[in-house]
């Protein structure tokens, strides 16, 4: 009879399991509920493929809650819930349907669906992808090692000088360099902290704060970038504090990336330094006192009552995950537009808005008239001016000075076109053509400003 019983068991799972693949998607989802609410171990696999790949949200959902009935017959059987389960398992078999009890079920097998269930929760649930079950249960948080806060700000308190005076430094020569981009000179009198050394971590802080290993690289990358580029000023200073745009726009460009990422390292370094309120550490912040059977001074002779060290429970310690993050701004989009623009309106493209429109206006100035005014074209290639992300323009200064020439010359050429159009029309082409070229002429200037900063930029 249990024999039986088992075989009719193992083809009603195996039937159920071939309808999991039926075109219908009603029939699946009805065969994946039957499956979870039978605790069909020999599916768990079957379910777990519909789970993943089932095109139907709906039957995707179904597997889901039959894949975490396994886990809720755990549960109900760890509370002392057997009679449930059995009952729940019976019902599904005898009538085939769900929430549906048996009027006639056999002690026996129910008894052997226990035994199969305890058999799927033993053997089968190793066989859950992860997360599968999200949606279904809720997650049972699972802590990590606490956090020693005092012993990691200890480990950092060294980096504090180092940051801010390679910070302070790195602002220093940023406003020296990209004063040459906008015709000052270098002002060698500049104030500069000295003898910045890297930052370091033992080996065991390196292994027991690894953010704090991850910002002192970081701090380290920070002094590197700022020793170089003080070398180049003291190197222009000490020849005498002459500096041209194209060699500014090279110191610079290795500074990118150490000048947008200041706010962050500091922003890292308070955190990583910082105690939080009602936080107990993890070590005691004062040599504990010696032991000593002696009478303390001012002491009454009676005994404090015990107490019972085993009855009281220590504080458990706030278990908080750190979020230092260094968001590295990457320019590389904006230095590709910009080319994309230089390139479009400079002098190396004759056939551009910029040299088409310095020709007629050349050509205007020698004969007073020109074949340009039959072009009706060109003027339309004209770029937009390019919008520089805030963020990007605040932490790339050769970038913010590129995309500011490049819209300088865009604006020029702009209204330069505007002039000549009137004048063709108007047939004063002479009379404005040595103004107009001199304004075209600096806006291919600055195109080629813009051009030595991106350069400059790509080759760091």
């Amino acid at each position: 009879m249990v024999d039986a019983q088992s075989n009719s068991r193992e083809q009603q799972i195996f039937d159920m399991m071939d309808a999991l693949e039926s075109r219908d998607a009603s029939e699946r989802l009805a065969a994946a509920q039957w499956l979870g609410e039978a605790a069909a171990e020999p599916a768990i696999e079957a379910l777990v493929i519909v789970y993943q790949d089932d095109p139907d949200p709906k039957v995707r959902a179904a597997a889901a809650y039959a894949l975490g009935q396994f886990k809720a017959v755990d549960h109900a059987l760890k509370k002392g819930q057997e009679e449930k389960v059995v009952a729940l398992i019976s019902a599904v078999e005898n009538e085939g349907k769900l929430g549906h009890r048996a009027r006639n079920g056999g002690v026996i097998k129910s008894i052997l669906s226990l035994l199969l269930v305890l058999i799927v929760l033993l053997a089968g649930w190793q066989l859950l992808p992860a997360g599968v079950l999200a949606g279904v249960l809720p997650e049972i948080p699972r802590p990590g090692p606490p956090i020693d806060y005092a012993g990691r700000a200890a480990a950092v308190a060294s980096f504090q000088p180092t940051l801010t005076n390679a910070s302070t430094n790195l602002r220093t020569l940023q406003n020296q360099f990209t004063g040459i981009l906008a015709g000052n000179t270098l002002d060698c009198s500049a104030f500069f902290n000295i003898d910045i050394a890297p930052v370091s971590l033992s080996d065991g802080d390196a292994r027991a704060y690894p953010e704090a290993a991850e910002l002192a690289a970081r701090i380290n990358e920070l002094v590197t970038v700022e020793a170089e580029a003080r070398g180049t000023f003291d190197a222009r200073c000490n020849a005498g504090g002459a500096m041209d745009v194209p060699a500014a726009a090279s110191a610079l460009a290795p500074m990118a990336l150490a000048l947008q990422n200041l706010q962050a390292l500091n922003d890292a370094y308070a955190e990583l330094s910082t105690i939080p309120a009602g936080v107990p550490t993890l070590a005691p912040t004062a040599e504990p006192l010696p032991a000593t059977d002696a009478p303390v001074a001012g002491a009454t002779s009676e005994a404090a009552p015990a107490t019972d060290a085993a009855s009281v429970a220590p504080p458990s310690p706030e278990i908080v995950t750190p979020t230092v993050a260094i968001v590295i701004i990457d320019p590389e989009i904006a230095t590709r537009d910009l080319f994309t623009i230089v390139d479009a309106v400079g002098r190396g493209n004759p056939r551009g808005p910029g040299a088409l429109i310095l020709q007629y206006w050349t050509d205007a100035s020698v004969s007073g008239q020109t074949q340009g005014c039959n072009d009706v074209s060109t003027v339309s290639l004209i770029p937009e001016n390019y919008a520089l992300p805030p963020e990007t323009a605040a932490a790339v200064p050769e970038l913010n000075e590129a995309a500011r020439a490049v819209n300088t010359a865009l604006d020029s050429i702009r209204s330069a076109w505007t002039t000549f159009r009137s004048a063709c029309q108007v047939g004063n082409l002479r009379d404005l053509a040595q103004g107009q070229i001199g304004v075209v002429t600096a806006a291919l200037t600055q195109v080629e400003v813009a051009n030595t900063l991106l350069q400059a930029l790509r080759n760091n």
